[in-house]
């Protein structure tokens, strides 16, 4: 039975081991199979309100050479190689910011076609909640898949690797104006940020920023930039929450009567870029690993 879990780079994924009834396996088109589950894989999120994935080479030559690797020593697990998913991406040139990993493996005596094999490992991994988790997962936007005939007819191994690329990664940068602390949350993360300066995050995955004791939020256009106000919203905690914009800066000043005053400066047109002259901090804000 192939059984146990993984965690790397933010995600989780469970092995899974099944049997299943076919025909000849000498009808099996392993690469045709391999664009089936990716096909079946996007109708999937589709039906559930997801994006679909783009297919990546190289996750795509990760996952061919896991599920060879597998077949061939007939071991199923995420470390059969002694390394993590994330490791095999990182191995074929795959920049990441999220990496997760579906495997499993299908034997039947009577063997298996193309078509009823795919669905197969699709439906196995539609009804087991670590691997659907990752099939639907929002944040991921690309995937790659490989199969393997295993060391007898009729045992295949499959795996289902989807990435979030680093070129993905939302940048963007706070600034206090306010002559006290600012204190404010991404995630479950706290920072606490002094008067005048400025910490630049950088996120791999979407993430509400949660202004603090914010009370009334006033928007306000900036004379030095192109400005927009983020869609946000007051909690009951009087914390202000938005979703930050790659490229934007946010200026929280305070107004007469207490209330924050937030700037949003979005990054400017490449041809009237300015490069940033005040010095900040930096600090990445870094989402939870999942389980």
């Amino acid at each position: 039975m192939c059984t146990g879990m993984f965690v790397t780079a933010l995600r989780a994924g469970m092995l899974l081991a099944a049997a299943s009834i076919g025909l000849a396996d000498n009808r099996v088109d392993l690469r045709r199979v391999e664009e089936l589950i990716i096909d079946r894989t996007n109708e999937f999120r589709v039906e559930h309100q997801r994006a679909e994935l783009r297919t990546s080479p190289e996750l795509t030559r990760a996952a061919r050479k896991f599920a060879a690797h597998m077949a061939r020593v007939d071991r199923c697990t995420h470390t059969a190689d002694g390394r993590q998913p994330a490791d095999r991406a990182a191995a074929q040139q795959y920049d990441y910011c999220v990496i997760s990993e579906n495997i499993a493996y299908l034997y039947s005596s009577t063997r298996f076609v193309t078509r009823g094999l795919a669905r197969r490992f699709c439906r196995e991994w539609k009804d087991s909640p670590g691997h659907r988790r990752n099939m639907l997962d929002g944040a991921l936007q690309e995937i790659g898949v490989g199969v393997a005939r295993g060391n007898r007819p009729g045992k295949y191994y499959a795996v289902q690797m989807f990435g979030r690329p680093k070129s993905a990664q939302v940048t963007f940068q706070v600034t206090s104006r306010l002559d006290r602390g600012l204190r404010y949350t991404i995630g479950v993360h706290a920072f606490d940020l002094g008067p005048g300066h400025t910490r630049t995050h950088m996120l791999c995955l979407p993430s509400q920023v949660d202004l603090h004791g914010a009370g009334p939020v006033k928007p306000k256009r900036m004379a030095d930039g192109p400005t927009t106000q983020p869609a946000s919203e007051v909690l009951p905690d009087g914390s202000l929450s938005f979703e930050p914009d790659d490229g934007a800066r946010y200026l929280v000043g305070e107004g007469g009567d207490g209330e924050y005053i937030l700037e949003t400066q979005l990054r400017p047109r490449p041809a009237t870029a300015v490069p940033e002259a005040a010095p900040h901090e930096s600090a990445e804000g870094k989402h939870p690993s999942a389980e």
